[in-house]
């Protein structure tokens, strides 16, 4: 015996494919049609598919309830046409039940729809009967995500420029992504224009403004929406503040460093690259800032270890003869360390004095002017130290003397007091002499 399989498979948004069966094949065992196989296959969530995923072959396989494969049949197929397919299966009995499994794949072999495998029983071909419904889930690129994002969603294109969008599904709480073939549509084509809407390709026209961009993933009902500005090119850069600040050696300045670009309309231009490069050892994050919608950008500007004058020079990155100049001023940073001298004192009589000298140094090893010194003597009945730093000796031993400022401790300085005698006298004792 053997069985036909007529398919039916209905709306795919605009595309509508019907297959059926004439009964040609190899013959069964009595040489005759003795049953057939009527399914009518359908998408879960019928919707127009973006062009690169247009159905271009239908995959039928027949497998028996043991799982065995009993047919592969390969029919190529267009958008919209209406075709017969005739898959002859060999039945062994009637009512035979038979495991249908349906793929459609686009014209680069990437699977678009898939079935589950189907029961379908073989019946007589002349009696009436329901069909079988095969029910085609979308397997294709984007399947399983939790929605559609443009790539960038805010971009820049200057006049009779192109640029190109990218389209990606993402999954729940955006932790996969996978570019995806939609349609694109442009919903201001007379500001920019979709020079192909399967790789996304846009071209700008000749003229300044705004166009939104339409991404379409039908089989998941993603859409999504990006912003793309169309700009003339930079025509001037200019300082829009942080212009001559003061700032410690190696800090950060307190205001940002911001530039302004203009088009050649004399109007803000957004999306432009500013490079800022700093002098003297200095640091700017980002080293590469881009112009918002307003022209304007600012980086944070961290000055190098030297004092006095530096500069940062910010350049248009496409167009480096537009330049603009900063300026800073660099005083020195936080107090690092302190240095007493002289290191050591020797006193060799008491009351003896001495002033000691303190000065500061920053990180950089810039000098500070230290203040609010306060002294200390680690043994106060050897030598004591004023306010002023100055040591005097009063009595014999040793000390240790240190100076502290904004938290900062000196090294110590040793002192040493040791009397040397200058001179003896020898008194006579009173005496009384008897008589």
């Amino acid at each position: 015996m053997r069985a036909r399989l007529r398919f039916v498979i209905g709306a795919l948004g605009v595309a509508a494919l019907a297959a059926g069966c004439d009964g040609s094949g190899p013959a069964g065992p009595d040489g005759g049609p003795i049953a057939s196989l009527d399914l009518v296959a359908r998408a879960e969530h019928p919707a127009r598919l973006p062009t690169a995923l247009r159905p271009s072959t239908l995959v039928a396989e027949v497998r028996n309830t043991a799982g065995a494969l009993v047919r592969d049949t390969t029919l190529q197929v267009q958008p919209g046409q209406e075709l017969e397919l005739d898959i002859p299966v060999a039945a062994v009995t009637e009512n035979q039940v038979f495991l249908v499994q349906l793929f459609l794949r686009s014209g680069d072999a990437t699977e678009v729809y898939r079935s589950e495998r189907t029961t379908a029983v073989a019946r007589d071909p002349e009696l009436p009967a329901e069909p079988t419904e095969v029910i085609l889930l979308y397997s294709g690129p984007g399947a399983g995500a939790d929605h559609l994002e443009i790539v960038p969603g805010e971009s820049y294109v200057l006049l009779g420029a192109s640029t190109t969008l990218e389209a990606r599904a993402v999954s729940a709480g955006g932790a996969g992504q996978e570019t995806v073939p939609v349609d694109w549509v442009s919903l201001n084509p007379g500001v920019l224009e979709v020079a192909d809407p399967v790789s996304g390709l846009l071209r700008a026209g000749d003229r300044r403004g705004v166009a939104r961009v339409v991404a379409e993933l039908g089989p998941m009902g993603f859409v999504d929406t990006a912003t793309v500005f169309v700009n003339p090119p930079a025509a001037d850069l200019r300082r829009a503040g942080g212009h001559n600040q003061d700032g410690e050696a190696g800090g950060r300045l307190s205001n940002p460093v911001r530039v302004r670009v203009l088009g050649t309309d004399g109007l803000p231009v957004g999306g432009v690259a500013v490079r800022f490069e700093p002098g003297s050892g200095g640091q700017v994050s980002p080293e590469v800032a881009v112009t918002a919608g307003d022209g304007r950008a600012e980086v944070e500007w961290t000055l190098g270890p030297q004092l006095g004058d530096q500069e940062m020079v910010a350049r248009v990155q496409d167009d480096p003869s537009l330049t603009v100049t900063f300026g800073a001023d660099a005083t020195a940073a936080a107090l690092a360390s302190l240095t007493i001298t002289p290191t050591e004192l020797s006193f060799d009589a008491l009351t003896a004095s001495s002033t000691l000298q303190v000065s500061g140094r920053d990180i950089f090893d810039n000098p500070v002017n230290p203040s609010g010194v306060s002294w200390s003597s680690s043994n106060a009945s050897v030598a004591t130290v004023s306010s002023g730093g100055r040591v005097t000796a009063v009595g014999n031993g040793e000390a240790e003397i240190r100076a502290t400022a904004s938290g900062v401790t000196s090294p110590p300085v040793r002192v040493v007091v040791d009397q040397v005698a200058v001179g003896a006298r020898i008194e006579r004792p009173d005496h009384q002499v008897g008589g």
